[in-house]
């Protein structure tokens, strides 16, 4: 790998890393911040910490899937396919959120770098494409099925006085749970770039001090981020409720750690967001706002093939032009 690819890498690793935090610490926080009552710096905070310590104790196994397991490519290929896979994922996800239609990162992270591999004639795992593509349909319905279910129960527990006083301290321990599933699943997209950048092949291995540097640019990311999603969330799509954040935490939660089991990235800013929606639904389905609801479906949609078409024509590009 050569010197400037190894730096264009990093710098877009850097870039990601923000915009992870902007897109999906962001949405975290302002979830939590409904459920436990927790300040900006404590939310921040937990989160950061989440990324340094899951890698290192739970391993990398999403990350390896997302750096190497999707497109069979090796060094400076690798590089090359990560490189414009994530550059135009993040593309598409501006582009959509400036027309109004936020969207998952994991989505389009995923779309891209498999089109930057088919249009590089690399070979493709499509095999754990489909799974990564069917997880992805599935864990929003069934996170959002969970949580309609779930808040019930969680309901009832509450109903008892010693449990409902401890409410804030049970939701702070669930977004702690939160947390560490996002640093074991959705959060090891930035791991595999900075992977590729060092010229590092197969299992994804890391060390504290990179994942420290990794979680503050997250961090900073999700700071500034979070203001602005938690008047999207209200706006767009419900008014939720601390019961309703905590069983969207806890649902997510379960979803994350599942598809981490097995390898396969999960959105959990897509879960927690049906699950948001499904919490609510329990209690009327009047308290969604079921068109914002069809929007944000319409959005994810469409993100995959956007960003597998445009990768594709990118690397299609940058093969014809070596």
């Amino acid at each position: 790998m050569t010197p400037t690819l190894m730096t264009m890498t990093l710098v877009i690793g850097v870039i990601f890393t923000f915009v992870n935090g902007l897109n999906n610490g962001s949405t975290l926080i302002a979830v939590a911040s409904v459920g436990t009552g927790i300040t900006l710096l404590g939310a921040t905070g937990t989160l950061g910490v989440g990324l340094i310590i899951a890698p290192l104790l739970l391993g990398t196994r999403v990350a390896t899937t997302v750096a190497s397991g999707l497109v069979a490519a090796q060094g400076a290929s690798a590089a090359q396919v990560l490189l414009i896979g994530v550059v135009v994922a993040m593309t598409v996800v501006v582009m959509l959120n400036w027309r109004g239609l936020p969207t998952s990162l994991t989505l389009a992270t995923v779309g891209g770098v498999v089109g930057a591999g088919a249009g590089a004639l690399l070979p493709v795992a499509w095999g754990e494409v489909g799974l990564v593509i069917l997880l992805g349909v599935v864990a929003p319905l069934l996170v959002a099925l969970g949580s309609s279910l779930l808040v019930r129960t969680v309901a009832s527990l509450l109903s008892h006085r010693l449990l409902r006083s401890r409410l804030r301290v049970v939701s702070c321990a669930g977004f702690v749970l939160q947390a560490l599933a996002y640093a074991t699943n959705d959060g090891q997209r930035m791991l595999a770039v900075f992977a590729a950048g060092l010229g590092i092949s197969g299992p994804v291995v890391v060390h504290a001090p990179e994942l420290v540097g990794i979680a503050l640019i997250f961090c900073a990311g999700a700071a500034i981020g979070s203001s602005r999603v938690a008047r999207t969330l209200r706006r767009r799509l419900t008014l939720p409720s601390s019961l309703d954040a905590l069983t969207a935490e806890l649902a997510s939660t379960i979803s994350a750690l599942a598809g981490s089991s097995i390898g396969v990235p999960v959105s959990m800013t897509q879960t927690t967001t049906a699950g948001l929606a499904g919490a609510r639904s329990a209690v009327g389905w009047r308290r969604v706002r079921w068109e914002e609801a069809a929007r944000l479906v319409g959005a994810w949609a469409i993100t995959l093939p956007t960003s597998v078409a445009l990768a594709a024509g990118v690397a299609k590009i940058a093969v014809l032009a070596r």
